[in-house]
């Protein structure tokens, strides 16, 4: 079922009849992309969470979470094959998975603020 979903609402724009070198381009372009954007929001909330309850520590917090939601993706883009060799196919898969992934993180980070919202209100 959720494969429907994905075919309704396409995040990547990329669909069957896609150009073979806009896939390709696409895909280098978002791998080197990956491990900055989850650097930054690592250290974007490493500094929110202080400000917010006085303390960072190791455990269930948000940095913790997209500490390992970083590592999981990087292990997903870089590890056993290191993300060569990819048919163009599994190219698509690993973007629309990127943009679904960085929804539900997104979620999180958003569910976090208003949660910090609505404690010092």
């Amino acid at each position: 079922m959720l494969y429907r979903v994905f075919d309704v609402c396409d995040p990547t724009g990329l669909g069957p009849g896609a150009d073979a070198a806009l896939i390709e381009e696409r895909y280098r372009s978002l791998r080197r992309q990956v491990p900055v954007i989850y650097l930054l929001g690592f250290i974007n909330l490493s500094a929110m969470e202080p400000a917010a309850t006085g303390r960072l520590s190791l455990g269930l917090n948000l940095p913790t979470f997209i500490a390992a939601c970083g590592l999981l993706r990087l292990y997903q883009w870089f590890g056993s094959r290191g993300g060569r060799g990819i048919d163009q196919d599994g190219m698509i898969r690993k973007m629309r998975q990127t943009v679904w992934f960085a929804a539900a993180v997104c979620l999180a980070v958003c569910a976090r603020c208003l949660y910090l919202l609505a404690v010092d209100a």
